[in-house]
């Protein structure tokens, strides 16, 4: 994986066994699971996370036509949908889930282990703060008086623009777009304040490498 978003564990969350449970609801049988792939190690052996899938069953309202002779009549029925999604879990209390999407997985998690699994919010001023001498190409911002209250500004060295650098630092921000170094990595990333990460490059960057980045570099900085 090299994006997800990112749920933080209020309790002991380290490790799961994979699980699956049946849940009756009238005539329906709606099923869930959660699997366990694959240990994720340190090349000393040091154990960091799992890498797992889970599926859950759920009700969708969806749209229905029907012709019946000279007529149409279109409403809404209910149906059974299986949604998936692929998740790592780290060792340090902390799920990344493949996507939005996904997100119904962090419950499955937290109930069957008895804790809560929030999507995290990332302060990214906080982070920001915390990086020095990163060049961003890309900053959202909301909150500013005035007319332009909130926007998305692209560009290169946008700190240095002498009309909006100022203007951006100043404001909190939704999205960031930047360019680290870490651990020997040329990293170009996208963080939001909603908890979403996107690995561009390096285009080798595996799951060890993002479960690291996201312990190291943004956990210090999701505001509990």
């Amino acid at each position: 994986m090299k994006s997800g978003v990112i749920g933080i564990a209020t309790g002991d969350l380290t490790t799961v066994d994979s699980f699956s449970e049946e849940i009756e609801k009238g005539d329906d049988s709606l099923a869930s699971c959660v699997e366990i792939v694959s240990e994720i190690r340190s090349a000393d052996g040091e154990l960091l996370g799992q890498f797992g899938r889970a599926a859950m069953d759920q009700y969708v309202d969806t749209n229905s036509v029907e012709i019946n002779g000279n007529s149409i009549r279109t409403g809404e029925k209910s149906e059974i949908r299986t949604q998936y999604t692929e998740f790592l879990l780290s060792v340090d209390g902390f799920v990344i889930v493949k996507n939005s999407g996904g997100i119904f997985a962090l419950d499955l998690i937290g109930k069957h282990e008895n804790v809560s699994i929030e999507r995290a919010e990332v302060n990214l001023n906080s982070f920001i703060s915390g990086h020095s001498g990163f060049t961003p190409w890309k900053v959202g911002f909301y909150g500013k008086s005035g007319n332009a209250d909130n926007g998305v500004v692209h560009g290169n060295e946008i700190w240095d623009d002498p009309e909006l650098g100022p203007l951006l630092e100043s404001q909190r921000k939704n999205q960031l777009g930047i360019d680290i170094e870490w651990r020997g990595y040329e990293i170009k990333m996208m963080l939001t304040e909603s908890g979403y990460l996107n690995i561009y490059q390096p285009g080798d960057f595996g799951n060890t490498g993002f479960m690291r980045l996201v312990r190291d570099e943004i956990v210090p900085h999701i505001s509990h």
